[in-house]
């Protein structure tokens, strides 16, 4: 009951068009300073994407494919907004999207999908807002054996973003819980699990780049800053202390 509440609350918030402007914009150059080394990592830990049958959950516009040019054999899109699903189905009209998506508006906790159907299931910021045990166990179950699943997610325990999360409260829905250990554990229940870690001082470096120029993120400061945190990210403890996730692995 829990999980269908939960998806009815989110298809409702993005249906009526929530606007997150006001929060994705303090990380905005952070994000873009990253983005060559995170699409490097998620397409490692995809696998053999061009051969491959692909499921995003959250179709939030295959954005990895996108960027890199490598795009999967096959391509299934699910989002429990119709909104959204309008919104992908506007972005595969675009010449740049090579693999042209199936789309489906369907609730991640009860994927309407055959067993072992997909060898890669992958999405961006979708896990956190998901009852996160009915939806891994979905996702093990639409894998095929031996397929990968990666997830970008946010960390919950950064100190700027935990600061930006405090100030706008209105920007996010209600069930959104960034990931903590306790979400790791649930999902190594499930998978043989892999974590990268990215963004620490990269945060404050991008909420200072907003600040000083809030139209046009200042990428020469943020990238030097970018490319420190990638080193630090090789340090257990200070990993519990990056604002975003890659979480990957294979099923148990």
């Amino acid at each position: 009951m829990e999980s269908g509440e939960r998806a009815a609350r989110e298809a409702e918030a993005y249906d009526s068009g929530i606007d997150r402007r006001g929060y994705n914009s303090w990380f905005a150059a952070g994000i873009m300073a990253t983005a060559p080394a995170r699409d490097r990592d998620f397409l490692r830990a995809l696998g053999e994407v061009p051969q491959a049958g692909a499921l995003e959950i959250g179709s939030q516009g295959f954005s990895l494919f996108r960027r890199t040019g490598i795009w999967p054999r096959t391509l299934d899109c699910i989002n429990i907004s119709a909104r959204e699903i309008r919104r992908g189905m506007e972005m595969a009209a675009q010449p740049s999207v090579k693999t042209k998506p199936r789309f489906h508006q369907m609730d991640a906790h009860k994927l309407t999908l055959p067993d072992a159907s997909f060898d890669i299931v992958y999405g961006t910021g979708i896990l956190h807002h998901l009852e996160l045990e009915r939806a891994a166990a979905e996702i093990r179950r639409v894998l095929k054996p031996g397929g990968r699943m990666a997830f970008l997610e946010p960390w919950g325990l950064n100190p700027v973003g935990i600061a930006v999360r405090a100030l706008t409260p209105g920007k996010r829905t209600k069930d959104e819980t960034p990931f903590t250990l306790k979400h790791l554990a649930i999902l190594r229940r499930h998978f043989v699990l892999e974590v990268r870690s990215y963004e620490l001082f990269t945060v404050a470096a991008s909420a200072l780049s907003r600040l000083v120029s809030p139209r046009k993120p200042l990428l020469a400061l943020v990238r030097p800053v970018a490319a420190l945190d990638r080193r630090l990210s090789h340090v257990p403890g200070l990993r519990l202390l990056f604002r975003v996730v890659l979480v990957s692995g294979t099923p148990r």
